[in-house]
């Protein structure tokens, strides 16, 4: 079979790219995974014909969540990695999947939709369909929250975001990793002011909340005092990390597109000039 794949590569490209091309032509539906009848048939495109045993033998070899789907981008990739050979040179195939930046946008355009609540919704929404907290959800559950939340992907959409993050092909997704996916980071400007915020008020690492309460300017943000202390204080141990005020304010970072609103907000929520 990869006999046929390299005869079937252009030189300019390696074997991954070429059956990454070919399994794409099959997949009518742009999932990025093709039944046994679509992995069939192009591998006959190729040339290479296999008894009805073989066959099924071979695809339940990569159809590793036994969905009767098998994600060719993992199998192009296998197969990209075989044509190396040990050479050094770096194969032009990407194992890693391009993040799904479209599907986030949309996710995100909707969480700036709720205003302050948006990010941390999902969140807790997450976490509380994570019932053996183990911090995995299924791809049934994963979908059904989002719709709860408000987010209508179409299938192909959804599809894209779920293979993205289901990295082992398990059928699973970590929450937190998907969380910090649709997040994101915080970009320099923004770290650098919520650095500021908490060097306003602290010096070391930790915090305790009653002494949060000195800086919170009450007045001049919507959301009472103990409402965000419950928020930030992850373990409920009545002491704010740094580590926790930065995730605090990375959840809500979506909900501001520009860095001058995102500025404005903790100046506000913490007196700062």
């Amino acid at each position: 079979m990869f006999e046929k794949i390299r005869q079937k590569t252009h030189k300019t490209n390696d074997e991954g790219i070429t059956v990454r091309k070919l399994f794409r032509h099959y997949d009518t539906e742009g999932h990025g995974s093709v039944t046994i009848k679509e992995f069939r048939a192009a591998l006959e495109t190729l040339g290479c014909y296999f008894e009805e045993k073989e066959m099924n033998a071979l695809f339940a070899k990569y159809d590793k969540d036994k969905s009767s789907k098998m994600d060719y981008e993992e199998f192009a990739g296998l197969i990209a990695h075989k044509g190396l050979c040990g050479s050094p040179v770096k194969t032009q195939f990407r194992m890693s999947r391009e993040p799904p930046h479209g599907v986030l946008d949309k996710i995100k355009a909707k969480l700036r939709e709720k205003g302050m609540l948006g990010m941390r919704s999902l969140i807790q929404i997450f976490k509380k369909f994570d019932t053996n907290g183990d911090n995995r959800l299924d791809r049934h559950e994963i979908q059904w929250l989002l719709k709860q939340n408000g987010h209508y992907l179409s299938e192909m959409e959804f599809e894209t975001l779920f293979r993205y993050f289901d990295k082992n092909n398990d059928g699973s997704i970590t929450v937190s990793e998907l969380v910090r996916g649709i997040r994101g980071d915080l970009n320099e400007a923004r770290r650098a002011v919520v650095d500021q915020a908490w060097r306003n008020m602290c010096y070391g690492d930790e915090l305790e909340v009653d002494e949060f309460s000195m800086f919170y300017q009450h007045k001049m943000v919507s959301e009472p005092f103990s409402k965000v202390m419950a928020d930030m204080d992850q373990n409920d141990d009545t002491i704010i990390s740094y580590q926790e005020f930065v995730d605090y304010y990375t959840n809500m970072s979506p909900t501001f597109n520009e860095d001058n609103a995102f500025k404005e907000f903790l100046y506000s929520s913490w007196g700062m000039h």
